[in-house]
C-alpha cells in the first residue's frame, strides 16, 4: 500500500457487493459478518492514518522550539559566564560605571542585570524540557528522551502533557498492522467445508485494493503474513488506540512561564541542576 488512504472508505453495501465473490467458500451469514468485521478494520486503518499526520506536524513545531530555547540558554550562559568574570576582574571600573548611572532614570546595578540573566536562563531552560516533552515519545530523538526524562520541580517534563494519540514515522507500520488485523479477521471463520480459508495472500491483497484503491501484489502480503507467523503480529499495540478530540496544550508563542501541570510559576535556573 504504497498511496496514502482515502478519507472516506467505499460504503460498507458497496464492499461487500464487490468482496463477497473472494469469499464465496464462507457461508452466507457468517460471510456477512466476516466482511463487516474487516470493514471495521479498514475504518480503523483510516482513523490511524488521519491520526499520524498531526503528531508529527506536533513533533516537528516542538523540536524547532526546544532547539531554539538550547542554543538560546546556551547564549545566556556565555554572556552571564563572562559578565561575571569581567566584574571579578575589573571590580572597580564596573563600581565606577555604577556610581555614573546613579541617579538617572534608567540606573541599574550589574548585580540585578545579572540576576535577570540568570532569571532568563533558568525560563529558557525550563522551556527547553517542557517543549522536548511535548514531543510525541515514539518520535523523540535521544537527546529528546533525555530532556524529556528530566524534572520540572516535582514534575517530569514527558509528564507535564499526556500523549494519547498515535505518532508513527511511516505508513508501512499501519499497513503491516492492517494486514495482521484482516489476518486475525479470517482465522475466525471456516469454509462451508469447515476448513480454513484459503490463501489469505489473495484475499487481503483483494480486500486492500477495493477498500484502498491500490492494488498490493500477493507477493508482497505473503511476505509479511509469513513474516508474522514466525515473529508474531506487529504493532499490536495500534489496536488499543483511540482517536481522542482533547488535544495537548500548546504554549508555543505564549508569554507565560507558567507550568501546565500545576499552573505555577517555574521556579529558577538552578531548578535542575
Amino acid at each position: 500500500m504504497n498511496a496514502k488512504t482515502p478519507k472516506q472508505l467505499p460504503s460498507l453495501k458497496q464492499f461487500v457487493t464487490l468482496m463477497k465473490s473472494h469469499l464465496a467458500s464462507v457461508p452466507g451469514e457468517k460471510r456477512k459478518a466476516l466482511l463487516e468485521s474487516l470493514y471495521q478494520v479498514a475504518e480503523k486503518k483510516v482513523e490511524l492514518e488521519a491520526l499520524r499526520e498531526p503528531e508529527q506536524k506536533s513533533a516537528s513545531e516542538f523540536r524547532e522550539a526546544h532547539q531554539g530555547m538550547g542554543r538560546s540558554g546556551m547564549a545566556l550562559q556565555k554572556i552571564l559566564n563572562t559578565l561575571i568574570e569581567a566584574k571579578k576582574r575589573d571590580s572597580n571600573a564596573w563600581k565606577d560605571i555604577e556610581e555614573k548611572a546613579a541617579g538617572e532614570q534608567w540606573e541599574f546595578t550589574f548585580d540585578e542585570i545579572i540576576e535577570h540573566l540568570k532569571n532568563a536562563l533558568g525560563v529558557a531552560t525550563n522551556m527547553e524540557l517542557v517543549y522536548a516533552g511535548q514531543i510525541h515519545p515514539r518520535l523523540r530523538t535521544k537527546r529528546e528522551k533525555r530532556l524529556a526524562s528530566r524534572k520540572l520541580g516535582r514534575v517530569v517534563a514527558s509528564d507535564i502533557v499526556p500523549h494519547p494519540l498515535i505518532a508513527i514515522g511511516k505508513s508501512p507500520v499501519i499497513d503491516q498492522w492492517f494486514i495482521g488485523e484482516a489476518a486475525a479477521c479470517l482465522d475466525q471463520y471456516q469454509t462451508l467445508k469447515g476448513k480454513k480459508i484459503a490463501r489469505y495472500d489473495k484475499v487481503i491483497s483483494k480486500l486492500i485494493e477495493i477498500l484502498f484503491a491500490e492494488p498490493e501484489r500477493v507477493e508482497r502480503v505473503r511476505t509479511s503474513l509469513r513474516r508474522q507467523k514466525q515473529k508474531g503480529r506487529p504493532h499490536d499495540w495500534l489496536s488499543n488506540i483511540q482517536p481522542s478530540g482533547k488535544r495537548r496544550v500548546r504554549i508555543l508563542g505564549q508569554k507565560s512561564t507558567r507550568s501546565h501541570s500545576s499552573g505555577k510559576k517555574m521556579s529558577g535556573p538552578n531548578q535542575n541542576n
